[in-house]
């Protein structure tokens, strides 16, 4: 069984959700290490032809639908794998409210085609398999994985701070928002450096990205002078730059709303991995992305009533042994249940079932 990975636009996610299983399996793909290159549009023809299935991650473009139904016409099987939503009022990213709906409308209608056609479904979260499952009866989820050899050991924090993180998506979407008054009572702190790592200090240079992030970059300039700010980095770099910036606790707030009822626990595993111990937001329904796998919520503290913020984060200030030994805890928990060494199993039994079909 030769499959091949075809990702679209989102490193990050072709890392996780194509990357990862590829190189466990032998499987190959248009990138088969953090530091190869992409494959031009005639390797990746070779590749999908000699290959029985082509997964295609996240494919939001025509262009993509149209390869995957001729590869149909070719004998073919076709995946289609995703980790968000795409639909329209869902609460999604910032880049969904500032005049472009209705190109998000036709994404979602492409990716809607898509897995109307597909042999398979793959996704993270049982959310977006519901969303999915009306369009297509083969729906499998495959957990987001880490492999222990792209991640340095964690790097001790020397500052004399404690250092907390606020990472990647919680900044560009808005959801630092339900924290916003812990936010503010950190930075009056003299024993603690907020860290983030998402919008670009430069980002009021690009005339397109400052009008959809302005909300966000305009309350990170305000605070700028009490912040650590790093811009984003390319995900060849990115596990290495979490451990690098040794955070002792990692903030992911979240706003109720569909959009992060679908999104997974990634933040978590990655928080774990660069060892720092996290404090991670609820639901009142026990939904959010942090409490859909009851055995997580013991290596973090989650956060339901958003006016509890402050102590949850205060408590491990105060309590630095425990806070440690909770990092440590989470790590080789993650290690355990989130090893794609020993769960690449999963994407092998979950293509077999369409390999076998009519072969």
């Amino acid at each position: 069984m030769k499959v091949y990975f075809i990702g679209d636009r989102y490193e990050g996610c072709y890392y996780v959700r194509c990357m990862l299983p590829l190189r466990e399996n032998g499987w190959d793909g248009m990138k088969t290490s953090l530091y190869g290159s992409l494959a031009d549009s005639e390797r990746m023809f070779q590749g999908a032809m000699a290959s029985d299935i082509i997964v295609f991650q996240r494919p939001m473009y025509r262009n993509k639908l149209a390869a995957a139904q001729l590869l149909k016409l070719k004998g073919k099987k076709i995946v289609f794998d995703n980790d968000d939503t795409y639909l329209e009022n869902s609460g999604t990213p910032a880049t969904m409210f500032y005049g472009i709906r209705k190109l998000v409308k036709k994404i979602n209608k492409i990716l809607y085609n898509f897995i109307k056609i597909s042999d398979l479904v793959t996704t993270t979260t049982k959310f977006l398999a519901n969303e999915y499952v009306s369009l297509n009866k083969n729906v499998e989820i495959l957990p987001n994985c880490v492999d222990p050899d792209d991640w340095d050991e964690p790097k001790e924090n020397t500052s004399g701070k404690v250092r907390i993180g606020i990472i990647g998506s919680t900044l560009s979407t808005g959801d630092y928002e339900v924290a916003s008054k812990t936010i503010s009572k950190l930075l009056e702190r003299d024993d603690v450096k907020l860290v983030v790592l998402g919008v670009n200090k430069d980002l009021d240079k690009s005339p397109i990205l400052y009008k959809i992030f302005k909300k966000e970059f305009e309350f990170l300039k305000k605070i700028e002078d009490k912040i650590e700010w790093h811009n984003t980095v390319d995900h060849s770099e990115y596990n290495q730059f979490l451990v690098d910036l040794a955070v002792d606790i990692m903030m992911i707030p979240r706003k109720d709303n569909y959009f992060n009822r679908c999104k997974s626990n990634l933040k978590f595993l990655e928080a774990s991995m660069a060892g720092m111990a996290v404090v991670a937001q609820g639901f009142s329904d026990g939904q959010s992305p942090y409490q859909q796998n009851k055995e997580d919520t013991n290596y973090m503290r989650i956060v339901v009533d958003n006016d509890k913020w402050y102590d949850e984060i205060d408590y491990l200030i105060r309590n630095e042994s425990e806070r440690k030994e909770m990092a440590k805890k989470a790590k080789e928990y993650v290690l355990k249940n989130y090893n794609i060494k020993t769960k690449s199993y999963l994407w092998v039994d979950a293509y077999k079932k369409i390999y076998e079909r009519n072969f």
